[in-house]
């Protein structure tokens, strides 16, 4: 049996503190994230599953890398 790839997500969410019903605070938090795929459709899947919340603004994948990295280079990554 074939063992599957890992891989690590990295996210940010972005999550609001409401007060009477207006935003009066936004709060940024970095996650990571073990997966065995790179589809991006499915990793946002799992990850609006894990996180979604009334509070939940943003949530954005910064890297995917594999878990057990043999190259420096990421397997997708969002560059500013």
């Amino acid at each position: 049996m074939k063992k599957e790839l890992q891989y690590t997500v990295c996210c940010q969410l972005t999550l609001a503190e409401f007060e009477l019903g207006q935003i009066v605070e936004t709060r940024q938090i970095h996650h990571q994230l073990a997966t065995d795929s790179t589809e991006l459709n499915e990793v946002f899947a799992d990850l609006y599953d894990q996180f979604r919340s009334p509070d939940l603004l943003g949530l954005q994948i910064v890297s995917i890398e594999p878990s057990h990295q043999h190259t420096p280079e990421p397997v997708w990554e969002v560059r500013a």
